[in-house]
């Protein structure tokens, strides 16, 4: 099967579907509506509703009406997303538009592209030239260069450099505690829709649907979700998952019932049970300390100001040991907490 098309009047597959990429093939833009794909989706210059593909989706001149999903990997270039685009791995897009909202659960790369709405990276945060006028957060490093953010930014780096850059406030973490808000989670239920064992009871989310195996749950403080009859929820520093035999793993550890002492061990005997990410969580139960102990023992934090940088807003630095370097010709226009600012 190479795709499956929906729209009003039904479901096409087959000789149908392969018509329809020959005429994409001759360059005529066509409208898909919904593109679903249980591996991998190329779409050219032509207008779709949604896009679901259970591994990788690129985008080459495409324009999306609804959201995008991918369980791997999304590439678009000179796109347009009026919906959220969500990733379960790396999302690049270059010279691309009206983007709502853009999650990806490990790295972002953001080339001359505006997103409406906010943006997050389980790992690394790359933007050239990007326009975001929600909040950005990254749970790696960050690049950023000609780009404008217009709410907070939060990261977990101990530098992080402005080059030519605008940002309204920053925010910077101890590790354990930046994690992408909300929920993602990709199942394996043969299904491009939400069931009623992959629910999603606070926070945000997407069920995508592919072949390949087990079940990831991504989860950020404040989340609440249940996959398959696994009960995940998080605070800023831990995370808790209840199994379906009463067993409670917190951080990875067992804290009581019948099951295995770690979650690594339950997992090599119930395949079903997710593979979770989360605050403070480890599969193997490795003790993790808590953010002031982190905050204590970590070095300085900078952040640097540079080639007409602007910040408008408060820079905080919640492990207390923070610099901020305003170089000639930037600006920093609101106050420091938990450091210091040094004006060169």
């Amino acid at each position: 099967m190479m795709f499956t098309r929906q729209c009003k009047y039904g479901i096409t597959s087959g000789l149908a579907a392969a018509y329809l990429i020959g005429s994409l093939s001759q360059g005529f833009a066509q409208n898909m509506g919904d593109m679903i794909h249980d591996r991998t989706l190329v779409l050219g210059n032509e207008q779709v509703q949604t896009v679901s593909a259970g591994r990788n989706v690129t985008l080459n001149g495409t324009q999306v009406l609804g959201n995008v999903m991918a369980g791997r990997e999304v590439e678009g270039s000179n796109c347009s997303i009026q919906g959220s685009l969500m990733a379960g791995r790396d999302v690049q897009l270059s010279n691309c538009s009206s983007v709502a909202a853009v999650s990806a659960g490990r790295a972002l790369n953001l080339s001359n592209t505006t997103v409406n709405g906010n943006v997050s990276a389980g790992t690394a945060m790359t933007l050239s030239g990007a326009t975001i006028h929600g909040n950005a957060s990254a749970g790696g490093e960050v690049s950023l260069r000609n780009t404008r953010i217009d709410q907070t930014l939060s990261a977990t780096v101990p530098r992080l450099v402005l080059d030519s850059t605008t940002v309204d406030s920053i925010k910077l973490g101890a590790p354990s505690t930046a994690l992408n808000n909300g929920v993602f989670i990709s199942s394996n239920n043969n299904s491009h829709v939400i069931t009623n064992n992959s629910v999603i009871t606070s926070g945000n989310g997407i069920v995508i649907n592919g072949r390949s195996g087990n079940n990831l749950v991504t989860v950020g403080p404040g989340s609440l979700s249940n996959v398959n009859g696994y009960t995940v929820k998080s605070s800023a520093t831990q995370t808790t998952v209840i199994t379906p035999d009463g067993s409670v793993y917190v951080n990875g550890s067992k804290v009581s019932g019948d099951g295995p002492a770690s979650y690594s061990e339950y997992r090599t005997q119930f395949t079903q049970a997710p593979n979770v990410h989360g605050p403070g969580w480890s599969d193997d139960g490795v003790s993790t300390r808590n953010p002031e102990e982190m905050g204590a023992a970590m070095a300085e934090q900078v952040v640097e100001l540079t080639n007409n940088s602007v910040v408008t807003g408060n820079i905080t630095f919640e492990g207390g040991r923070g610099r901020v370097i305003v170089h000639n010709g930037s600006r920093f226009e609101g106050t420091v907490e938990g450091g210091t600012v040094q004006r060169n």
